[in-house]
């Protein structure tokens, strides 16, 4: 397919030949949903931007929303593709202007472009955040990391002035290959060839983008062969083999770490701690402020009583209180245990609140598991040692639901086949899973892993 170029007065934009197939259904008057996802470099982002710039330019006094899920993340990647295609187009700022606090963009024929997170704790907050905003037509940039909840909550705003200007509602939701409702409702659709005449789904990949770096290609070609990476941010491949049976979203895992100054926050702080057992073992400290982790503190082949003097210190400078402080208490946890009059014992194999899981170590496992795929856990520690972000990573990667027990209970794998399979305990994972303790209520957890919905039945 040749190039071709969108005429724009004073300009000429040249697209690929996957962002025209795209440009297409995004203006024509049957498609309301176009998924366009591939490989990273793929002009996803180009493509969302300089439609809705389009948008707003040909239709005076229509509105629209160019979302993210996180707002740094918005403004890092998402708003300076949008300033890129401001210039490509060679408009001046005499043709609009842009609130930067609010980040809305309006230009001289009335017409607006909202610039807005979508990452909330419940879809409930989602709506009231939306209160009365509603739009001509919305693109979600980096849409694998959005709930199926926020997709339709995001659709029901599409009502602004379109009868006035024949316009359909239209959503653009831009992706890399996800295991998600992307995947579910668009891409199993299309390769069978069932999906509906209202929905277009369009591949895209970095070889697509004659824009991009030989360098940056040639970087991505050398990642090793058979790694997840490869297949979704080269490839570009959806039918990426992942482990059903573990717990946690690849994707979600790796986004828990932010890389921005932490938010203001008014929650109390908490600490979590697994304390080590064994020679190879760390005492790990989480330092939590509501459910954000602002710094974690290992500690290796150190003796008890420097340990309890060091999680002292971190307790004092900011104010936790005992009771938001829990501790492995199995094995030689006991000792700090009992230096903490007041904080929470954990007992990894203690009943679990419902009596659905195997104990109470399962039940926080998938309860943790709940709160990172929704993306309700953020990491803002910063550390120059990246090997504690690459030992949470693969930890957390590693904790699979195990058999069903004979009483039918839920259950993971034990923490010695973990240790066998990754070289080292899980003393991350663990304390992460015990901050699950507090301030849950586990009459409401429900199970996130669709495997044991087919195993028992449910």
């Amino acid at each position: 397919m040749a190039k071709r170029k969108v005429k724009v007065e004073p300009a000429n934009i040249e697209l690929t030949p996957k962002q025209i197939m795209a440009m297409d259904k995004l203006r024509d008057s049957t498609t309301n949903t176009i998924v366009y996802g591939g490989s990273a470099g793929g002009g996803k982002s180009y493509l969302g931007c300089i439609w809705i710039l389009l948008m707003a330019i040909n239709y005076p006094n229509t509105r629209y929303l160019i979302c993210r899920t996180r707002l740094t993340e918005l403004k890092k990647t998402t708003l300076l593709t949008f300033w890129n295609v401001v210039k490509d187009l060679k408009r001046t700022e005499q043709e609009y202007t842009f609130n930067a606090s609010e980040l809305i963009f309006t230009l001289k024929n009335g017409s607006q472009i909202l610039f807005i997170d979508v990452f909330h704790a419940s879809n409930d907050n989602l709506l009231q955040s939306l209160q009365g905003i509603e739009c001509s037509a919305i693109f979600v940039d980096e849409a694998g990391q959005i709930s199926r909840e926020v997709y339709r909550t995001l659709l029901t705003r599409i009502r602004y002035n379109l009868t006035e200007n024949n316009l359909i509602p239209k959503i653009l939701l831009t992706c890399n290959p996800s295991k998600n409702f992307l995947y579910e409702e668009f891409y199993v659709p299309y390769k069978n060839n069932v999906l509906s005449n209202d929905k277009a789904f369009i591949e895209s990949t970095i070889y697509d983008n004659p824009h991009i770096p030989i360098d940056t290609i040639n970087v991505m070609e050398n990642m090793p062969e058979n790694s997840i990476e490869k297949k979704r941010y080269l490839y570009g491949l959806w039918e990426y083999d992942i482990d059903e049976l573990c717990l946690f979203d690849y994707d979600a895992v790796n986004e828990m770490f932010v890389d921005d100054i932490k938010p203001i926050n008014d929650s109390a702080f908490y600490l979590t701690i697994d304390v080590a057992r064994f020679g190879n073992d760390a005492t790990i400290i989480i330092l939590w402020q509501g459910y954000d982790i602002i710094n974690i503190y290992p500690m290796k082949g150190i003796d008890i009583q420097t340990q309890i003097s060091r999680i002292n210190a971190i307790k004092t400078a900011y104010s936790v209180e005992n009771k938001n402080i829990v501790i492995d208490s199995d094995g030689i946890g006991g000792a700090i245990t009992d230096f903490f009059k007041g904080a929470n014992n954990f007992n990894n194999g203690a009943r679990s609140s419902n009596g659905r899981y195997q104990n109470l170590k399962t039940e926080c496992y998938y309860q943790l598991a709940k709160f990172i795929n929704e993306r309700k856990i953020n990491i803002y520690f910063k550390s120059n040692d990246e090997s504690i972000k690459k030992n949470i990573v693969h930890e957390l990667l590693n904790v699979r639901a195990d058999k069903v027990d004979l009483d039918g209970k839920i259950s993971i794998e034990s923490k010695d086949k973990i240790k066998k399979r990754i070289g080292r305990s899980p003393d991350y994972a663990d304390a992460l899973m015990m901050r699950m303790v507090i301030g849950i209520d586990f009459s409401k957890v429900q199970i996130t892993n669709e495997y044991y919905f087919r195993r028992i039945g449910k």
